[in-house]
């Protein structure tokens, strides 16, 4: 049943931009949050006993609410409050997919190595794209480095045992990664938002969290 959401999720989500576009926000809103619904369900349509399972369709739900966030400012206003709560609302999701994947005691060495090191070159690629206020700043950097942080464990995990549902989740991760250093290019870039990159960022996201959920699977 799980699998048969996958197309309806990227539906949704096409519709979404098409509507977003239209300038109908309360509309998109809906919309975003039903495709984000979408993988959600397909997490917990997989029915899988277990932790790690657990954490991951938790950080599913977190993804599904932090979504609905980061519009809600088109049809409520206050852009600052709404994308802040939106941020720190995945800021948890990525917590909870780390405890999914945390790396074992001989790994948590280089895994810290390695996150300070690759963070470090993005937030400086990413400070010479952008214009923001201080505190957004310092939070995008909290957030990137988790992000990053997140992205290393599933490599690691992945080495340490691969297997379809650990590389199914790094490779979720890194389309993450990915969507989310699209939105702040985008969204605080100086060349400004363009419909290019919220398609593409609209790709890699959904890409991302079906990627995740689906990851949930082989587990059985």
């Amino acid at each position: 049943m799980g699998y048969v959401l996958i197309p309806v999720c990227f539906l949704i989500a096409a519709l979404f931009v098409y509507v977003a576009e239209q300038r109908h926000y309360v509309a998109a809103l809906i919309l975003k949050g039903l495709a984000s619904l979408t993988f959600v369900l397909i997490g917990i349509l997989s029915g899988v006993p277990g932790k790690q399972a657990a954490f991951i369709v938790a950080g599913l739900a977190l993804g599904a609410v932090a979504d609905v966030l980061l519009d809600l400012h088109n049809a409520v206003g206050h852009r600052e409050i709404c994308f802040s709560s939106g941020v720190f609302v995945f800021f948890l999701g990525h917590i909870v997919y780390f405890i999914a994947v945390m790396p074992k005691a001989d790994q948590w060495l280089p895994c810290i190595i390695i996150t300070l090191f690759a963070a470090g070159l993005l937030i400086l690629f990413i400070m010479k794209q952008i214009t923001a206020p201080p505190f957004l700043l310092v939070g995008g950097c909290i957030y990137v480095t988790m992000l990053v942080l997140v992205n290393v464990s599933a490599v690691l995990r992945f080495i340490a045992g691969p297997s379809l549902s650990s590389g199914m989740f790094m490779t979720g991760a890194l389309f993450f990664l990915t969507s989310d250093t699209i939105l702040i290019l985008d969204g605080f870039g100086k060349k400004g938002s363009r419909l290019s990159g919220r398609i593409a960022l609209i790709v890699f996201y959904y890409a991302a969290q079906v990627l995740i959920a689906l990851s949930i699977y082989p587990m059985r």
